[in-house]
């Protein structure tokens, strides 16, 4: 597994990428739906990357999925850059 960052374009991204499988091309559409569960889930509810999905966007984010068949899959999770107040005491 393999995290990266990057600030640009007003955006700061943090990427996941693995080395598996990849998601097969008929289950991207599909992925950040509940209760969605991989080709060779051993457990778990299905909720975890729609649950992801629900707190980027209520941040004023974006997450995309980018896999290819035998190539693994990569997660971009974006975030616009926002000023921070300067705390003084």
């Amino acid at each position: 597994m393999r995290v990266g960052g990057a600030v640009g374009a007003g955006k700061v991204t943090v990427s996941v990428t693995d080395r598996g499988r990849g998601i097969p091309p008929s289950k991207r559409p599909q992925v950040f739906e509940p209760f969605v569960r991989s080709r060779d889930s051993r457990g778990g509810s299905g909720l975890g990357l729609a649950i992801c999905r629900g707190l980027v966007e209520a941040n004023g984010g974006e997450i995309r999925l980018h896999s290819g068949t035998d190539r693994g899959t990569t997660f971009t999770v974006s975030f616009p850059l926002v000023s921070q107040p300067v705390e003084t005491r």
